[in-house]
């Protein structure tokens, strides 16, 4: 299953970059994880909340592949716990899909990129700032892969 991570923001704090290289190499090789990261739009007098929303969901729908499984993380999607998610992802691998998870920048994303995803998801009711969004999105995704796979990482 490849996982594609496409998340607005560079730059990332050393110890976020040490907290994601963390989880990636322990995913399997079977599990081709990569990050691509877009630029964050600079808020400008020129620019509308809303313009920037869409300049950077237009980058981001540029770097979508085909045919992929489209999960935007965002506020008002639907929140689960981790045996759901794990669930959720062995259903998308048995379909045979590959996955693009979506993480915004402090603005959101658009309305229309949003109606274009197959699943918002929510991570909390809780408000992270994106970087660590980041970060806790590995983690339950490779929480997941533990669950599926009887590894002892999770106890319930």
């Amino acid at each position: 299953m490849k996982i594609n991570i496409l998340a607005v923001g560079t730059k990332m704090s050393n110890w976020i970059d040490a907290g994601c290289n963390e989880y990636l190499k322990r995913f399997p090789k079977s599990w081709e994880l990569q990050i691509k990261e877009i630029v964050q739009k600079q808020h400008h007098s020129k620019h509308s909340v809303e313009s920037i929303k869409i300049m950077e969901s237009d980058v981001i729908m540029q770097n979508v592949k085909h045919g992929t499984y489209l999960v935007a993380l965002d506020e008002n999607g639907a929140e689960m716990n981790s045996m759901t998610l794990s669930k959720k992802i062995e259903l998308w691998q048995m379909e045979g899909r590959n996955l693009t998870v979506i993480i915004g920048g402090p603005n959101g994303l658009s309305k229309d990129l949003l109606q274009k995803c197959d699943f918002i998801w929510s991570l909390s009711q809780l408000t992270f700032p994106h970087p660590l969004a980041r970060l806790i999105l590995l983690e339950q995704l490779y929480r997941a892969w533990t669950i599926t796979n009887k590894h002892p990482y999770h106890r319930p």
